[in-house]
């Protein structure tokens, strides 16, 4: 499908993505490391 595709209202069903956990944060660390991003308690 392409952008211009897409139309106000449509829908679809997605799979739930899974994400490792340390690499999720090693790549917030790497891209954008704030706390709101990085430390459990902070967010």
């Amino acid at each position: 499908m392409y952008f211009e595709e897409l139309r106000i209202g449509m829908t679809a069903e997605l799979a739930p993505a899974v994400i490792d956990r340390r690499k999720m944060l090693a790549f917030a660390r790497e891209y954008d490391n704030i706390p709101l991003h990085t430390d459990e308690e902070y967010a």
